[in-house]
Formats: C-alpha cells, structure tokens, sequence
C-alpha cells in the first residue's frame, strides 16, 4: 500500500511561497512606490502643459492657412475633388 505525501507536499510548498513572499516584500514596496511617483510624474507634467497651453486657445480656432503653391502645381490637382 503507498502512502499519500501529497498533503505534506502541498504544505511545504505553501511554506516555501509564503516565506519567498516575504523575503520579496520589502523589494515589492519599493518599486510600487516607484510606481506611483513616475504616474504622479507624469500627471503633473501633463497638467502644467494643459494649463500653459490653455490661455492661448482661448482667442479661438486658428485662422486658416493659404494653399501652398506645391499643391496648385500638382498633376493632381485638377483631378481631385472635395465634394
């Protein structure tokens, strides 16, 4: 008759986890919190070239540029229409 290790197995393998879990913890920490800081980073940067480029839209669209003369020169031209 064989006897069943399979519990035995199993418990040292969830020991073996747990403690690798531990051990890694402290490293695991650290760069989460690196994490954060690089997203904060980011939303920050983000932020001040949304708020520096906000004032100049504030006088409205663009004003459309003329045609170049390259496109009017082109063999295409004539042949393309927008409608």
């Amino acid at each position: 008759m064989a006897i069943d290790h399979s519990e035995d197995v199993g418990e040292q393998v969830g020991e073996h986890v747990e403690e690798a879990a531990r051990k890694a913890r402290p490293w695991m920490d650290r760069i989460a919190r690196t994490g954060y800081v690089a997203k904060g980073t980011v939303y920050a940067t983000v932020g001040i070239l949304a708020g520096q480029v906000a004032p100049g839209s504030a006088a409205g669209p663009p004003a459309r540029a003329a045609p170049s003369t390259a496109s009017a020169r082109s063999p295409l031209a004539g042949r393309c229409s927008s409608s």
